[in-house]
């Protein structure tokens, strides 16, 4: 009876953090009249902690410098929360020439 009552209590709380985990996925809107074009630059950046501890850059100038875009098409921008927001990774990508 003990056993069964713990293995539904771990099921639980695994089912809960699995259900934490979020992704937002949001075009940016970019004022421009450059066609789409070929290349992709990426950035990506993660942080652990709510943001007090983070690694790399995942700003736009990044991702231009990844693709070797100097004109801007397309902007979209991914951010992914892991466990209430423990763990979270932000994701640029860029499409131009």
């Amino acid at each position: 009876m003990k056993r069964s009552i713990a293995l539904v209590i771990v099921l639980a709380v695994i089912c809960f953090l699995f259900a934490s985990c979020n992704t937002l996925n949001a075009p940016v809107v970019v004022p421009t009249i450059n066609p789409v074009g070929s290349k992709v630059g990426k950035a990506v950046g993660t942080t652990v902690l709510y943001g007090l501890f983070g690694k790399a850059d995942a700003s736009i100038q990044a991702a231009m410098k990844n693709g070797k875009i100097t004109k801007i098409s397309t902007i979209e921008y991914e951010q992914r929360d892991f466990l209430f927001g423990l763990f979270q990774t932000y994701t640029v990508t860029i499409t131009g020439e």
